[in-house]
């Protein structure tokens, strides 16, 4: 058996037909950047197009998700509601979430101030004597007078559900 020299080596790899584009260096970098070139233009429109109409969703309403961080720099006049929710005396409150999460009781509380509702945080325990945070609405001389806020409220799209209980100062 007899051993591969270097030319064979080479004759066996080297190509046997001439690259496309050889000796068009220069025409296919400038294709390149051309492509590249209207690549980043695309982007970049399509970018200033997403923008502009997520300014607008944002500033239509505020509250979505995503829009915080862009309207923390605007600030946002309270909504009103035009529901009676505080008579400063009575045992009941419009509980609008009950949360083990501080955060998530942090973004209801946010949500329904800009909607200039009078809502407040406080703590409560459960039966297994856990520590939980709860939202609360208003203070109300009966049961039927908190029902009936609580339902304008969640007809105008401010809470989504709700609860009855005791009233509970605020921590």
């Amino acid at each position: 058996m007899e051993h591969p020299t270097a030319e064979t080596i080479q004759d066996l790899y080297a190509p046997s037909t001439v690259h496309p584009w050889a000796g068009k260096e220069a025409r296919f970098t400038g294709i390149v950047v051309v492509m590249l070139f209207a690549l980043a233009t695309v982007g970049i429109v399509d970018g200033i197009r997403f923008y502009s109409e997520f300014k607008h969703n944002c500033n239509e309403s505020p509250a979505k998700l995503g829009c915080q961080a862009f309207v923390e720099n605007h600030p946002i006049a309270p909504r009103t509601i035009d529901v009676k929710l505080d008579y400063n005396q009575g045992s009941y409150s419009i509980q609008a979430g009950t949360f083990s999460s501080e955060q998530k009781a942090n973004d209801l509380l946010a949500s329904l101030q800009q909607w200039g509702v009078p809502a407040r945080k406080v703590t409560v325990r459960d039966n297994k004597r856990r520590s939980l945070t709860q939202i609360q609405i208003g203070r109300f001389p009966d049961t039927k007078t908190a029902r009936d806020a609580a339902s304008q409220l969640k007809t105008r799209g401010v809470i989504s559900e709700f609860a009855i209980g005791t009233f509970f100062r605020a921590n």
